[in-house]
């Protein structure tokens, strides 16, 4: 919904916590010819901001839930952080910078060292479509593994919302980014792994910088190492 209006120029981003978004004035005053009116833009962007808030109230439980997975599969040393309300730190473009992110340590015994791995989650509703995938794939250049993950808190039989998956499943599975469905954002038995991520060769260069801008408890990070 969001990314439509402004692909369509209904609306604008502005600078503000989340992407905040406005009216295009221009666009809506040269609209005497459109059948669309100033009230029915409104209320798209309204919609959009709605969808906007919905995301936000899903990143502190989704987050938990991803901190007991990390635990439950046995990794001692994991931050999990929600990096969307990093603020001015973002870097490297409008995509540059996940919801979600895990770093964790991982100790390769037979080859006596240490792994510090970065995963990366993008937070969508169900009204997402496969530009999302997109979104979740430009943070691979940074990342060991990436996610889109869609919030489905019921099962649905409409078809364009089927067909929509479908299309974002055969995409993740192209492009290696991993595809995680969740019916609750704070319960970790609805999370469902539909596709799994492809690990990515990084520079670690890249992942280094990423940490120093991105992650608040970047010190935790270097006594592990």
């Amino acid at each position: 919904m969001r990314d439509q209006l402004v692909d369509d120029e209904k609306i604008i981003k502005t600078r503000g916590q989340g992407g905040r978004i406005a009216l295009n004035i221009l666009r809506a005053g040269s609209r005497a010819d459109k059948e669309e009116t100033k009230a029915e833009i409104s209320q798209e962007i309204e919609k959009a901001t709605d969808e906007i808030k919905e995301e936000h109230k899903l990143y502190e439980p989704f987050a938990q839930s991803i901190r007991r997975r990390a635990k439950d599969e046995g990794a001692e040393n994991t931050i999990v952080e929600i990096t969307a309300r990093q603020g001015k730190r973002q870097t490297g473009g409008e995509w540059s910078r996940p919801d979600v992110c895990q770093v964790s340590l991982r100790k390769l015994r037979y080859l006596g060292q240490k792994v510090v791995e970065v995963t990366t989650f993008e937070i969508k509703t169900g009204d997402c479509d496969v530009r999302a995938v997109y979104e979740a794939l430009s943070h691979s250049r940074r990342a060991h593994r990436s996610y889109l993950a869609i919030y489905l808190p019921t099962a649905t039989e409409n078809a364009d919302v089927q067909e929509r998956m479908d299309r974002i499943k055969a995409e993740c599975a192209r492009s290696g980014v991993g595809l995680l469905r969740f019916a609750s954002p704070g319960d970790l038995s609805t999370f469902v792994t539909v596709v799994e991520p492809r690990a990515n060769w990084v520079d670690l260069s890249e992942v280094d910088e990423f940490i120093s801008t991105q992650i608040a408890d970047k010190d935790k990070i270097r006594d592990w190492t």
